[in-house]
C-alpha cells in the first residue's frame, strides 16, 4: 500500500480494558486505528495510546449507534472497517479483507460475527452468522439514532461466506451478569426512544403475552434455538424477557394503566385465559413441526394432521 490511508479501522470503547487488547492487535494491520471513547475510567485510553491509535473523546450516549456516523465522517480513510471493543477479527477475516481491498466488488461487506455467549459459541437462535454491515467505502452506510436498528446501506452490497474461520469474532456475554446489565440498559433506551407507547392496546393480557412467547417460539423452534442445548433454551427465554421487559417499560412510561376494555375479548373467559390458550395452540404448532421434521411414515403423517389442527 501507499502512503495514502485507505482503511481506518474505528472502535467505539466504554471502560473496555478487558477486551481491547485483543481486540486492537487483531486490526493493527490498519493504516489507521480510530478509537472513539465515551468516557471510560479504566486503562482504555492508556491501551489505545500503546497502539498509536488515534483517540476521539466523546460524550457518553450510552450506545454506539449514534456516535458512528460521526466517526465515520472523521476517518481518514476512504475505506472503513468497524469493530466493537468486545469483538477481534479472526486471521482468516484479515487476510480476506485484505484480499477485498486490492479490487472492490461492492461497497458494503457484509461481515459474519461469530456470538460467544456464557462460554460457548451460538450456532442457532438467531445468532449465526449474525450478519454485519461493517466494512465499506466511506459514506455509504448510515446509523440511526435508535438502539438496535441495522444501518440503511448505499451501492451494491456482497455478503461474505458464512465461515466461522473467518468471521469476527463477538465475546457478547461472558456472564450472565453482562447480560442482564446489558438488558437493563437496552431495554430502557428502547422504551424511551419508543413512538408509540401510548397505544393502550400494548398492554393488553393478550399482546404482553404474544411478545413473550412470540420472540420465544422464533428463537427456540424457527432458528433452532434447541440444537444449541440449555444455552439455546435459556437464551431464547432471556430474550422474550427482553422483549417483554422492553414492553413493560413503555407500559410504565403511561403510569400503568388498565383502563382496557377491548372489542372482541370474550364474555366467558378473561382475556389471559384466552391469550393462553393461543399461546398453547402456538406451542402446539411447533412441537408437531419439530416432530415432523424428526420422525418418518404413518407418524409423520399423524403430526401434520396434529399441526394443521394445533392440537
Amino acid at each position: 500500500m501507499s502512503n495514502q490511508i485507505f482503511l481506518t479501522t474505528i472502535i467505539h470503547t466504554k471502560n473496555s480494558a478487558a477486551t481491547l487488547t485483543k481486540c486492537l492487535d487483531s486490526v493493527s494491520w490498519s493504516d489507521e486505528i480510530l478509537v472513539v471513547d465515551m468516557g471510560s475510567s479504566d486503562n482504555t485510553l492508556s491501551i489505545a495510546e500503546k497502539f498509536k491509535c488515534r483517540i476521539l473523546t466523546v460524550k457518553d450516549q450510552k450506545f454506539a449507534d449514534p456516535l458512528r456516523n460521526y466517526a465515520v465522517d472523521k476517518a481518514k480513510g476512504n475505506w472503513v472497517l468497524v469493530v466493537d471493543s468486545d469483538e477481534y477479527v479472526s486471521l482468516a477475516l484479515q487476510r480476506k479483507i485484505q484480499e477485498i481491498l486490492i479490487a472492490p466488488q461492492a461497497d458494503v461487506y457484509w461481515l459474519c460475527r461469530q456470538n460467544w455467549i456464557f462460554g460457548k459459541w451460538i450456532q442457532h437462535t438467531g445468532w449465526w452468522p449474525d450478519y454485519q454491515p461493517r466494512l465499506f467505502l466511506k459514506g455509504q452506510v448510515k446509523w440511526g439514532d435508535h438502539a438496535h436498528t441495522f444501518p440503511v446501506t448505499k451501492g451494491k452490497s456482497e455478503y461474505l461466506p458464512a465461515d466461522p474461520t473467518a468471521a469476527l469474532i463477538h465475546h457478547n456475554f461472558p456472564t450472565v451478569e453482562s447480560y442482564l446489565e446489558r438488558l437493563d440498559r437496552y431495554t430502557t433506551l428502547q422504551a424511551e426512544q419508543s413512538v408509540d407507547f401510548q397505544d393502550a392496546k400494548l398492554y393488553s393480557e393478550s399482546s404482553v403475552l404474544k411478545e413473550f412467547s412470540g420472540d420465544f417460539f422464533r428463537r427456540f423452534f424457527a432458528e433452532n434455538g434447541w440444537q444449541d442445548g440449555t444455552h439455546g433454551l435459556v437464551l431464547s427465554l432471556y430474550q422474550s424477557v427482553y422483549q417483554l421487559t422492553t414492553r413493560v417499560k413503555m407500559w410504565q412510561k403511561t403510569g400503568f394503566v388498565t383502563d382496557l376494555n377491548f372489542a372482541g375479548q370474550s364474555a366467558n373467559d378473561p382475556e389471559s385465559i384466552t391469550a393462553l390458550e393461543e399461546m398453547r395452540q402456538e406451542l402446539s404448532y411447533w412441537l408437531a413441526t419439530w416432530k415432523i421434521d424428526h420422525t418418518q411414515g404413518i407418524n409423520r403423517w399423524w403430526w401434520r394432521l396434529r399441526r394443521r389442527l394445533r392440537v
